[in-house]
């Protein structure tokens, strides 16, 4: 197969990693996207039957950045709620 849909991933080099994994883009309409997709969301599974909460509540990042932005997202809407109900 040849891939050109490097949008969102991109194919690693096989001495970076030990395995050969799906890289395809998990939200392209093509079967390496949906195969990826069903790969993300079992992943989301897993981690809510061992940690608890919703499966959609689980984030999968690109790097530090992007994460950390999403924590700060987080905590900044859970002040603003705080501060909503403090308020009433």
């Amino acid at each position: 197969m040849i891939y050109f849909d490097n949008a969102a991933s991109a194919i690693p080099f096989t001495s970076a990693v030990d395995f050969i994994p799906n890289y395809g883009n998990p939200s392209s309409n093509h079967k390496a996207g949906h195969d990826s997709n069903q790969i993300i969301h079992n992943a989301r599974k897993l981690l809510a039957d061992i940690f608890g909460g919703d499966a959609g509540s689980y984030y999968f990042t690109s790097g530090a950045t992007e994460s950390a932005n999403i924590a700060i997202q987080g905590y900044c809407r859970f002040l603003k709620k705080l501060n909503q109900h403090v308020m009433k």
